[in-house]
């Protein structure tokens, strides 16, 4: 999980200017929260880091209208929030997360934070395979913002069957 966030947000950064710094900070901030939550020693609270996803993946849009980078943009705070539906949705178990892991029957919000999560993954498998980097003009770029959406994509795949399996 955590090398595909790095490769995303390496594709990211290596754009440069094709990438608003609104995807950047959403590419830097996934990886990050990632990292915070799967190296040892970091106990970083899982609810705290959902938040920072989801304010990130405000940002991550924020004054992009009408701009031919803003479906690349709303793509990455898609992933954002679908990393954040998994891992409160206990779609991920991960020691020290701050996230109990649900066990038993669920109702109610525990039951709809993996039915939502699971939809998220599947909207961005298909928004990946549509291609959200046909927007770019030179053919590096879009490679690089294609290995950027299949690298965020396989990530949240892997983060949500983390613990589905």
């Amino acid at each position: 999980m955590i090398v595909s966030t790095l490769v995303a947000a390496a594709c990211a950064l290596a754009a440069g200017s094709a990438v608003p710094w609104q995807g950047r900070q959403v590419a830097v901030v996934m990886a990050g929260g990632m990292a915070a939550l799967v190296i040892p020693g970091l106990d970083a609270p899982g609810v705290v880091i959902a938040g920072v996803w989801v304010l990130s993946a405000m940002i991550g849009t924020a004054g992009l209208a009408g701009r031919p980078e803003a479906e690349s943009c709303r793509h990455r705070a898609l992933g954002g929030i679908a990393m954040t539906l998994c891992l409160m949705g206990g779609a991920v178990s991960v020691p020290g997360a701050g996230v109990p892991a649900q066990e038993g029957h669920q109702h109610g919000i525990g039951f709809a934070l993996p039915l939502l999560g699971a939809v998220a993954v599947l909207t961005m498998v298909v928004w990946t395979a549509a291609g959200p980097h046909r927007s770019a003009s030179h053919a590096r770029t879009r490679t690089l913002l294609r290995g950027e959406a299949w690298a965020m994509t396989v990530g949240l795949i892997a983060m949500w069957l983390g613990h589905a399996i």
